[in-house]
C-alpha cells in the first residue's frame, strides 16, 4: 500500500469510523493511547507499524488540507496533501512524451537524475567496484563523463545528430543537450521529435554497451552501436505519420531514412 491508501486507514481510526476493523485496531493497539501519541513497539503488526510511520505525514494535514474528519475520505485529496511538489525540469519534455520508447525513456530519465549504476554511485554504497571508463581508460565511470565527455559516446551523439539533420555541436553535458532537445522540439514538431527519439536510443545504447563490456565481457565498435540506434529511430519514425514535406530540412529528413510520405 503507498502513503496515501495507508493515510485512509488512518482517517478511519480519526474519524472513528463504524468499523469492525477500526474496532480491532483500538481494541489491540489503543487501549490506553491516542492514534497521536501511540508508539511502534516490537508486538506492532506490519500493518499498524505502516499506520504509524506514515502517520506524522498526515496528522498535521487532516484538518488543514482534508477537511474535518466527519468528511468523506478521498485517496486524491490525501495523496495531494502528502506529496512533495518539485519543479518541473527542463529536460522533461525531452523524454516523456507520445512517441517515446519506454525502455529508453526509463534508461534516459535515470541518466538524468544520475541514477544509474555508475562505479561513482555504487562507490557511494560502499561498493568496491573498478572505477575507470570502459570505453577509454583515462576517464571515470560516471554520468558525467560517460554522457558525453567521453570521446566514445561523443563521437556517437554528433553522428545521430548529423543524421537528423541537426548540425548542433554537442555540449560536452548530457543534461544541456536534454535541454537543447526540448527546446527544438518546441519550434519544429517533426524534426524535434526525431530528436528526441534519437536522444533516448543514443542513451539506451551506450548505456547497453557498457554494460556489455562489463558483464558480458564483449564490445562493439562506435559504428555498429551507431546503426543500432539507427535502427531503433527507423523503427520507430517509420510508424509515424507525415504529412507533405514543407521544409528543406523535412525533406532532407525523410531522404536520410528513405520513408514513405503519402
Amino acid at each position: 500500500m503507498n502513503n496515501a491508501e495507508i493515510s485512509k486507514l488512518i482517517w478511519f481510526i480519526a474519524s472513528g469510523r463504524d468499523n469492525l476493523w477500526v474496532d480491532w485496531m483500538k481494541a489491540t493497539y489503543l487501549k490506553e493511547d491516542s492514534l497521536w501519541t501511540a508508539k511502534i513497539t516490537s508486538a506492532c503488526s506490519s500493518a499498524w507499524r505502516a499506520i504509524l510511520k506514515v502517520r506524522p505525514l498526515i496528522s498535521n494535514k487532516i484538518k488543514s488540507n482534508l477537511g474535518p474528519t466527519v468528511c468523506p475520505f478521498s485517496i486524491a485529496r490525501a495523496w495531494n496533501a502528502i506529496k512533495t511538489v518539485t519543479p518541473r525540469v527542463r529536460w522533461a519534455n525531452a523524454i516523456w512524451f507520445p512517441l517515446n520508447v519506454p525502455r529508453h525513456a526509463f534508461t534516459t530519465w535515470r541518466c538524468l537524475l544520475d541514477s544509474l549504476a555508475t562505479a561513482d554511485q555504487l562507490q557511494k554504497r560502499n561498493i568496491v567496484v573498478p572505477d575507470a571508463c570502459v570505453f577509454y581508460w583515462a576517464g571515470k565511470d560516471s554520468r558525467d563523463y560517460l554522457f558525453w565527455v567521453c570521446e566514445y559516446a561523443f563521437y556517437i551523439w554528433k553522428q545521430i545528430l548529423e543524421l537528423c539533420h541537426q548540425f548542433h555541436y554537442p555540449d560536452r553535458s548530457v543534461e544541456k543537450e536534454a535541454k537543447w532537445v526540448a527546446k527544438i522540439s518546441s519550434k519544429e514538431k517533426t524534426i524535434g521529435m526525431v530528436g528526441k527519439i534519437a536522444f533516448g536510443a543514443t542513451i539506451y545504447r551506450v548505456w547497453g554497451e557498457r554494460n556489455s563490456r562489463i558483464f558480458r565481457n564483449t564490445s562493439s565498435a562506435r559504428e555498429v552501436v551507431v546503426q543500432k540506434i539507427k535502427d531503433d529511430i527507423k523503427l520507430k519514425i517509420r510508424s509515424m505519420k507525415f504529412q507533405s514535406p514543407t521544409t528543406a530540412c523535412f525533406s532532407h529528413l525523410i531522404q536520410r531514412w528513405d520513408l514513405d510520405v503519402t
